[in-house]
């Protein structure tokens, strides 16, 4: 079998067809009206399966039996198929939905109140879809400020997910503040060439490596990477609103700070500050 075979199978399970189904009805179309003997035989399946699954795409209504001596079946056409099973797939979904409605409302209430506001919380955040949640979730919500300590192998990533809501932050004058390692030959400047004209945003650049990925907002919450190694959102990550965690990073961040060197990303800032 073809590689693009194999990629069909995987599309018709997504579907919502197994594996032997998939392979069945796509060898199916493939081949012909044919005996189940010699489906079984072209798809590479044991006839005692190929029985049972001829049965259920009969069942779906992707395979037609033809009426004869002997006894065939037959493929019905791909576009037919693929708009049967998307609409299956719709009112699955529309099944679920009203299955999740209720129980959202039955868990709702048993759900036991949350720590107070005031208490510290350590959250360890699974890597990838988690940790990119829970970023969009601080940017949105913070009203001050963002300070950041950033790899340069993350921080194209990170502008390139959240560019807009971190546009968002700056627009309603959240001061950001990045520090990153420098880059060559001006690379940074081309994506992020939309922050330049907003001075609620500023980005230094450090000469030696860095070793920890860190961000900090409104001075209260900070969302720590386990691994500044790894690549953008792929380690996992620590959430915490513990004020002496927050202050350790935070005078971290303004030492490192001091020790970056200023960038001219902002060509009117500079101007600016050449004039005074």
């Amino acid at each position: 079998m073809t590689i693009e075979f194999d990629e069909d199978i995987k599309t018709l399970k997504k579907l919502g067809l197994n594996g032997v189904q998939a392979r069945a009805y796509l060898t199916l179309l493939r081949i012909g009206p044919s005996k189940a003997n010699e489906i079984a035989k072209a798809a590479n399946v044991a006839r005692p399966d190929i029985y049972r699954t001829i049965v259920k795409l009969q069942e779906l209504s992707l395979v037609e039996k033809i009426i004869a001596t002997p006894i065939k079946f037959k493929a019905v056409p791909i576009a037919e198929a693929i708009s049967m099973l998307f609409r299956r797939r719709e009112s699955e979904n529309d099944r679920i939905k009203k299955n999740t409605i209720g129980l959202v409302e039955r868990y709702k209430e048993m759900e036991k109140p949350e720590a107070p506001k005031d208490a510290d919380l350590f959250v360890l955040i699974p890597k990838k879809e988690p940790i990119m949640t829970n970023m969009k979730n601080l940017v949105e919500t913070t009203k001050t400020n963002i300070r950041y300590v950033i790899p340069l192998k993350k921080l194209l990533p990170l502008i390139i997910n959240y560019s807009e809501i971190f546009y968002k932050a700056v627009e309603r004058k959240a001061k950001i503040m990045i520090i990153t390692e420098k880059p060559e030959n001006g690379y940074l400047n081309e994506r992020i060439d939309k922050f330049n004209k907003n001075n609620a945003f500023e980005l230094r650049v450090v000469t030696s490596p860095l070793t920890v990925h860190f961000g900090i907002f409104d001075n209260q919450k900070i969302l720590l990477s386990t691994s500044a190694k790894s690549q953008f959102s792929e380690a996992p990550a620590i959430f915490s609103n513990n004020p002496d965690i927050v202050h350790l990073a935070d005078n971290y961040f303004k030492t490192k700070w001091k020790e970056a060197i200023k960038t001219n990303l902002n060509p009117q800032r500079t101007r600016n500050s050449s004039r005074n």
